[in-house]
């Protein structure tokens, strides 16, 4: 300031600085002079992914959307055709680390093959009993639960697995709604934090269109007996793409759209061991890529997303698998989704059921 006192050097010190402030504030005032503002020192920061929206959904299922977090699924179990036959059963060891580590547990069924090939397609009790003790276990350790219908090939016109029990496909359809019917009456009294999965990664002769049909369809049947629990529709899948702009969401608050991601496939899937590595920069946009257009889809419709599957076959390179994890996990949870890891003790597990213990690094990479 002191620049502006030998303007006026007949006045003293005091009116000198009073005189200068006042040609300073004069100088602002007419623009020859800009005072430095927050503005000055700004920096344009850059835009983050966008995340996942609540926009067309109840409070309640935008909390258990959120709440979801960090999930893993029990997968070899009890979606093979009958439980051990992939050499994985549901022990409570699992249920224990699961259930003290991750917020949600992924528990792929396989209620076709326990069920009359009759229209009426009654499940078995033993076999439904023995899912109610696994659900109920998991609740019991706070986690949500999310109740997958898994593999019912002929739903989606595949071949049967071995040991998988042929429908005459004019029931098809009839007797999968009644087995929803079953399944949504006898878990009525569970805790919300049960969620119902219509079923797992629709494709083939499930197309979009017909696929979107029959979701309102189970939907519907839910709702007699479970009018607010959030259930999961899965997006449908024409070859190896998710045709999000193709799923029509049934009118109803209480929804959340699932997705799968396995890219890149040759790496997460292969067969030969060491043969494909990760993540390069251009795997990593595929990685990217795919969690923006879920985040998108969302944005766009109002309904949030869960990251039900991703994971790397335990022939990929160890470290390569926890780099991959780590850039999934990170991805998802700066979109605002929940996820689960596939799997938890078979071959892309995180405890493997050899070891009877966690997999380092994986289990940093999903949990630290």
């Amino acid at each position: 300031m002191w620049k502006f006192a030998w303007m006026k050097p007949a006045f003293g010190v005091a009116e000198g600085l009073f005189g200068a402030w006042a040609w300073l504030w004069m100088a602002v005032m007419v623009g020859v002079v800009a005072l430095p503002g927050p503005q000055a020192h700004a920096q344009t920061e850059p835009a983050g992914p966008q995340r996942i929206s609540c926009a067309a959904v109840s409070a309640a299922t935008c909390t258990v959307a959120k709440s979801l977090k960090r999930g893993v699924n029990f997968g070899g179990m009890l979606e093979a055709p009958k439980e051990g036959q992939w050499g994985a059963t549901v022990m409570p060891a699992y249920m224990d680390v699961a259930g003290a580590h991750f917020q949600t547990v992924r528990l792929p069924v396989r209620w076709s093959n326990h069920a009359a090939v009759t229209e009426d397609g009654l499940i078995d009790e033993v076999f439904a009993r023995r899912v109610d003790f696994i659900v109920d276990t998991l609740l019991s350790k706070g986690v949500y639960v999310i109740l997958d219908f898994h593999h019912h090939m002929q739903m989606v016109g595949s071949k049967l697995h071995a040991g998988e029990y042929a429908v005459e496909e004019r029931l098809l359809e009839k007797r999968f709604l009644n087995m929803w019917r079953q399944i949504e009456g006898r878990y009525r009294y569970r805790s919300p934090k049960l969620i119902f999965e219509i079923l797992n990664e629709p494709y083939g002769k499930q197309t979009p269109a017909r696929w979107s049909a029959l979701a309102a369809k189970v939907v519907s049947v839910i709702r007699v007996h479970n009018p607010q629990r959030t259930v999961i529709v899965g997006v449908p899948y024409v070859g190896m793409t998710a045709a999000y702009d193709e799923l029509v969401m049934p009118a109803d608050p209480n929804l959340i759209m699932g997705a799968h991601s396995y890219d890149p496939f040759d790496f997460t899937h292969q067969w030969v061991p060491n043969s494909v590595t990760c993540c390069s920069p251009d795997q990593q946009a595929q990685m990217v890529a795919n969690l923006d257009k879920m985040a998108a889809w969302s944005v766009r419709t109002g309904y949030p997303v869960h990251l039900g599957e991703f994971g790397a076959i335990e022939n990929a390179p160890l470290d390569a698998r926890a780099a991959y994890v780590r850039i999934m996990r990170d991805g998802a949870e700066a979109r605002g989704m929940g996820w689960a890891y596939w799997d938890f003790v078979t071959t892309f597990a995180v405890y493997p059921q050899a070891s009877n213990n966690w997999l380092e690094p994986i289990r940093a990479a999903l949990l630290d």
